[in-house]
């Protein structure tokens, strides 16, 4: 059955409350979950509605994230690859692996633990770890140290055959929805206290796009005298259209109804990859005019070919996109949705065990 859950309200100027042992477990807060360190059972299963009732989880992906909590000790810049977590909170809950996110709302640095010294209390890491902006951070930095990533959640939901007040039998009427999530050894390998979160997401109906821009790989003409991408026709190739002015070909917009394949990662054009390929994307939004595109994906973006006089000034860092500010859902994300919906997370405590299985 579905756990109950404490929501006890958080005091920040409550020392009893906030003040937390060396596995960050807070003093005076009952957790929503116990399990034993080593054990796989029971799952953690929680009930999900919303103000119509139980969500309909049907067609929906559910992942779970579990972290524990820490700060750093002292400062550290961008050439620090180990520190110590103040007061040793956090370092018995350290595994090699562990990506630690820290807490900064715009372009938060992410960390591998790839190694720790007990005798000193020492974490070692990667830093910038997943493309992430290395950066320097001050003493009491707080941080989150995952040992939970975008793991596959199990939904289940409950069917019952509802009388209504006239007599009528109302079938198969949702009645309660449930995640659960799966025990992994690795999770429950270190006691002390985390945090879990769940997040529901729905996905798009995947639509493929042809990019827009130009085309520089090989091209082949038709009897009717059109062109199409690479050197022979195939079900990759794309209709272009040739400007003879400046010797291009342009490639268009719109929504691809053939085959595609996935290559390095990319969705392109045709069953098998060839050099007639073309990537699509998922926006429909046509690219810079002057972008060029061949088998490979983005070539480059002819920067001699812009008329200045239509570039509007930006003051910004064009590097600096929606992403790195946490800003967009992902590629093919309709909503999201978490739970809990109020607070940080549901507090799991893995007791500790003296019987290891090491």
């Amino acid at each position: 059955m579905a756990i109950q859950f404490n929501n006890q309200t958080y005091d920040p100027f409550n020392c009893s409350q906030n003040c937390t042992d060396k596995f960050g477990c807070p003093s005076g807060v009952s957790p929503d979950f116990v399990i034993k360190r080593h054990d796989t059972k029971p799952v953690f299963k929680v009930s999900v509605e919303d103000c119509n009732g139980p969500i309909d989880l049907r067609g929906l992906v559910a992942e779970a994230n579990m972290w524990a909590k820490a700060k750093l000790r002292d400062t550290i810049d961008e050439t620090n690859t180990y520190f110590r977590l103040a007061d040793n909170i956090g370092f018995e809950q350290i595994m090699v692996g562990d990506i630690i996110q820290m807490d900064r709302v715009r372009m938060p640095e992410k960390m591998l633990v790839i190694g720790f010294d007990e005798a000193n209390k020492l974490v070692r890491v990667e830093r910038g770890y997943r493309g992430t902006t290395v950066s320097s951070w001050k003493k009491g930095s707080g941080m989150r140290i995952f040992r939970v990533l975008n793991a596959p959640v199990t939904t289940e939901m409950v069917y019952e055959d509802i009388q209504q007040e006239d007599g009528t039998i109302e079938r198969d009427v949702n009645t309660a929805s449930y995640l659960v999530y799966e025990w992994q050894a690795e999770d429950t390998c270190l006691p002390g206290c985390y945090w879990i979160e769940f997040k529901l997401i729905k996905m798009k109906d995947v639509v493929y796009f042809l990019p827009g821009g130009n085309w520089v790989g090989e091209v082949h003409q038709e009897s009717d005298g059109t062109w199409y991408t690479g050197s022979t026709q195939t079900d990759s190739s794309v209709r272009l259209e040739y400007f003879q002015a400046d010797d291009t070909y342009a490639i268009g917009n719109g929504p691809w109804a053939g085959e595609y394949h996935s290559q390095s990662d990319m969705s392109f054009t045709g069953s098998e990859h060839n050099d007639g390929s073309v990537l699509l994307t998922l926006t429909g939004i046509s690219t810079d005019p002057v972008t060029s595109y061949d088998e490979n994906g983005v070539v480059s973006v002819n920067a001699m070919a812009t008329d200045l006089s239509l570039i509007i000034p930006s003051f910004t860092d064009p590097s600096l996109t929606p992403y790195y500010f946490c800003c967009i859902l992902g590629e093919g994300v309709e909503w999201m949705q978490r739970f809990p919906v109020c607070g940080e997370g549901f507090l799991i405590k893995i007791e500790n065990s003296f019987t290891t299985e090491c």
